[in-house]
């Protein structure tokens, strides 16, 4: 036993780290060989490629390692429904603290991406990696797209919502034209951009990134 979520994880001895089981048990288990340190209580929050159920963390980071595009993951044994839960992500997104989450890079990840730049990558199950350059854009809930980064907001983040903080909110705009219309803005600083909104696509200008959720179908961008 090395802790709990009351007490926090305790060290355990050189080759291995403390995994969280449910709030008030955490064992010292062997580190994954394919994988990086293990981030006890880390989430890797956004650059989701896709999730997986059921499996245990050191399966999680096989998965990740056997999969292009995919460069860290975050896993969770413990959830309201009693699955385990495997976020494969392309990069380490924000790290955030989350009691009971296990986060680590690959060693060794695949290069590469294989889908193309215009081509599909995934929908509201998931996305799945795209190629440099490219960000996952959904469009409706069964087509997410490769599209090109705009060039004034690089850092785009795939069914992620970043909740308040709203300037103003801009309707009828593509992905690219929001990203522009923040960085004419005064104090605007990010946004949260969807295009499956009843009616029109919804262009919402925020003076902050605080309060990052995940969100179906959102993507949202960081003026550079």
């Amino acid at each position: 036993n090395c802790g709990s979520d009351h007490d926090g994880a305790h060290c355990c001895e050189s080759g291995s780290y403390c995994q969280p089981w449910n709030p008030w048990y955490y064992q010292c288990r062997a580190s994954p060989e394919q994988c990086g340190v293990q981030e006890v209580n880390v989430d890797y929050f956004g650059e989701d490629i896709s999730k997986v159920f059921g499996i245990l963390p050191e399966a999680c980071c096989a998965k990740c390692a056997k999969t292009p595009g995919c460069a860290a993951y975050t896993y969770i044994n413990y959830n309201y429904d009693d699955r385990s839960v495997c976020y494969l992500k392309s990069g380490t997104g924000t790290k955030q603290e989350s009691e009971g989450a296990v986060s680590a890079i690959v060693k060794n990840p695949l290069s590469g991406c294989p889908t193309a730049a215009g081509g599909q990558c995934g929908d509201a199950n998931g996305a799945t990696c795209c190629p440099s350059g490219t960000y996952c854009q959904p469009w409706n809930i069964w087509y997410y797209q490769c599209i090109s980064t705009p060039a004034r907001c690089s850092r785009q983040y795939t069914n992620v919502d970043f909740v308040g903080n709203d300037l103003s909110v801009v309707y009828g705009l593509q992905p690219d034209a929001c990203c522009a219309k923040c960085s004419q803005t005064t104090g605007c600083k990010a946004y949260t951009f969807i295009n499956d909104n009843p009616g029109r696509t919804a262009c919402y200008l925020k003076s902050s990134t605080a309060g990052k959720a995940t969100k179906t179908g959102a993507v949202s961008g960081i003026v550079n």
